[in-house]
């Protein structure tokens, strides 16, 4: 039995308190969020604590039931409200959705998430989950802005794209309100998430000396995986943005591993399929894959051949060719002459 199961078998059957939106979110509870009027009457959810974990579930418009596993006494909260009010929260959100599907309305638009998909709001959104058309259940992990900052984002390791989310995340707030985190058919993938959430959860539930910096560890994981193995849904504005550093990133791995590359090589290492990769490459070089790594090929041959004494069959193989007559064929289409001849031209 799995730790979520192990959850929803002995805490989801233990009494509820039965309360409204209204009164859970003033000073009646201590359960780690409390709301705030702020510019008016926006409405904000405000971090009491540098983190609140909890397991919400979403019944339609019948029941939101939530066991928050990181207060101290746990809550076992049931709303009986039929909706949740639009809201700010003052903190970063990440949501895994368990099972089901859940929607939320985001600047008078609506975006159903479902099970297996993970997504993060920033806190410029203004939305509300919409419980009545949402069946769900979901793990909230509620993350206070200065730590979100400061040690999660600043411990994983950063390449253009990771350094483009932190982006996204920190300084994008007109443009990006929420990433969605999408898993490929893998489900190693949906595995190795469940893992991380599931080591967060027991190590908040058992509130043993020095659990924070452990949950952290693991919230550092957790990112890190998410930035490097699922895909994200971006808006339109932003995912302009995003394939320029996706290109690069391809790019760099397509010149770093010229010799044996395939495109099921680019669909294992950024999590899209091949047909995205011909657009991509066709928008910023005008080529195909195959005629972009052909171009990568042919311009590394022919520095090799005109700033080294490399014969001409080691060139050959070193930049991924292994028939004589295909290699001229290709070169001469690109440079119009022979190797031979261009080393003869052009080596100094």
């Amino acid at each position: 039995m799995s730790f979520f199961q192990e959850i929803q078998n002995n805490e989801y059957n233990k009494e509820y308190l039965s309360t409204t939106y209204k009164e859970l979110t003033n000073d009646k509870y201590t359960w780690g969020i409390h709301s705030e009027n702020r510019q008016g009457q926006l409405l904000y959810h405000v971090l009491d604590t540098e983190l609140q974990i909890g397991i919400q579930e979403y019944r339609h418009s019948e029941y939101m039931k939530a066991y928050i596993i990181s207060s101290s006494p746990e809550y076992h909260i049931m709303l009986k409200d039929s909706e949740i009010p639009f809201h700010y929260n003052d903190y970063i959100q990440i949501t895994y959705i368990l099972q089901g599907s859940l929607m939320i309305e985001l600047d008078h638009q609506f975006y159903t998430f479902n099970e297996n998909e993970l997504y993060m709001i920033h806190p410029t959104s203004y939305h509300r989950e919409v419980m009545s058309q949402s069946n769900a259940v979901v793990i909230n992990i509620c993350i206070n802005n200065k730590l979100f900052d400061e040690v999660l984002l600043s411990s994983v390791p950063e390449n253009s794209l990771q350094g483009f989310l932190r982006h996204c995340l920190q300084q994008e707030h007109t443009l990006q309100k929420f990433l969605k985190f999408t898993p490929s058919a893998d489900t190693n993938e949906n595995a190795t998430v469940c893992q991380y959430i599931s080591d967060i959860l027991m190590e908040c539930k058992s509130k043993k000396v020095g659990n924070l910096y452990m949950i952290k560890g693991y919230l550092v994981r957790l990112l890190d995986y998410m930035v490097n193995s699922y895909s994200y849904t971006f808006n339109k504005d932003t995912h302009k943005k995003f394939d320029a550093y996706l290109f690069q990133e391809v790019d760099s791995y397509m010149k770093a591993n010229f010799a044996d590359i395939q495109m099921k090589d680019l669909t294992t290492q950024f999590h899209y399929q091949s047909n995205y990769f011909n657009k991509l490459i066709h928008r910023f070089t005008g080529m195909s894959y195959s005629d972009y790594l052909i171009a990568i090929r042919v311009n590394i041959a022919k520095s090799l051949l005109t700033k080294s004494n490399v014969s001409i069959d080691d060139i050959m193989e070193s930049v991924g060719y292994h028939n004589k007559g295909f290699f001229y064929k290709v070169f001469r289409n690109n440079v119009g002459m022979t190797p031979a001849d261009y080393r003869k031209k052009y080596q100094k």
